[in-house]
């Protein structure tokens, strides 16, 4: 039964590889018949017209799809309504001043220094972002300084009319000089 087995697998590898041979020469011949047609003069001229037809069509769609790209610009540019683009002017101005007011009181030492709108639909707006000249965070911390000056200016006064309404009162008693236990 052993003999019998190995006899068996002996024949099933003798298969595969004469299989394998033939499928190898198939190969071989079908290599040999794509080098034959390649080399073909007739082919090769085919294939160089085929390639060429190929270019001009992807060139003919190329230059429609440059076309149509061109006409959405203008058409988007013909749309474009200038109240509407006078109304996103003002809007970015707006967003850009309350952006870098917020700046100047986190002691921020960047700030909006610039706005880009683009016609689209809907319109892109950019804000470009710059470092604060010095001159100009020297200015901002003089003016909160003077807006504190002037806070305290305003306590200052309140605490003078506080004193002088208590000067004009003649009813109210004077504080004792004597001091307590004396």
């Amino acid at each position: 039964m052993k003999q019998a087995a190995k006899d068996a697998g002996a024949a099933a590898g003798r298969a595969a590889a004469a299989a394998t041979d033939k499928a190898g020469e198939a190969a071989a011949a079908g290599i040999e018949k794509a080098v034959d047609v390649a080399r073909d003069p007739a082919n090769q001229a085919k294939a160089k017209i085929v390639a060429r037809d190929a270019a001009k069509g992807a060139a003919h769609g190329a230059g429609k799809a440059g076309a149509a790209a061109g006409r959405g610009v203008k058409s988007a540019l013909d749309k474009l309504n200038p109240s509407t683009l006078a109304a996103i002017v003002i809007k970015a101005t707006s967003v850009q001043e309350q952006a870098n007011r917020s700046l100047r009181k986190s002691k921020s030492l960047y700030r909006i220094g610039g706005i880009e709108i683009g016609a689209a639909f809907p319109p892109s707006i950019s804000f470009q972002i710059v470092r604060a000249a010095e001159l100009e965070l020297e200015e901002e911390a003089e003016e909160d300084l003077a807006a504190e000056d002037d806070l305290e200016d305003g306590a200052d006064d309140a605490i003078d009319d506080d004193a002088d309404a208590t000067d004009d009162d003649d009813d109210a008693p004077e504080p004792s000089t004597v001091a307590d236990g004396q």
